[in-house]
């Protein structure tokens, strides 16, 4: 199993952590580095970045920034990303309102299926 420090963060849903440390280091389309499950390197705060939706959308943010990591980019300024404190799944995106309570690997499963497609 790989010490991998964020996945081993307290607070990750274990069937994330499972991946991360069972399986692979991230899934993602080689040639861009998005459209997948980003290396645990990659894996951010949201409170790291700038968002300007935020003060663009009418309704309280639902979840705390400060314990919200994306996991999955899609390429295209989408995120699912995890509260840690609520381990509730999120989509996440730079410029439209997200979307709360999501099935974590139904979207993930979802997105990767759309960008293979395409």
């Amino acid at each position: 199993m790989r010490d991998d420090g964020i996945v081993n963060k307290v607070g990750i849903p274990d069937h994330i952590k499972v991946f991360y440390t069972d399986i692979h280091n991230g899934f993602y389309d080689y040639c861009s580095k998005s459209m997948g499950l980003v290396e645990c390197e990659s894996i951010t705060c949201l409170s790291d970045d700038e968002w300007g939706i935020i003060e663009e959308i009418n309704e309280l943010v639902k979840v705390n920034l400060n314990t919200t990591f994306s996991f999955f980019e899609n390429g295209m300024g989408g995120y699912v990303a995890v509260d840690f404190e609520t381990n509730m799944s999120v989509i996440w995106f730079a410029d439209e309102p997200p979307i709360y309570d999501v099935k974590f690997w139904d979207v993930v499963d979802e997105w990767i299926v759309l960008g293979m497609q395409e």
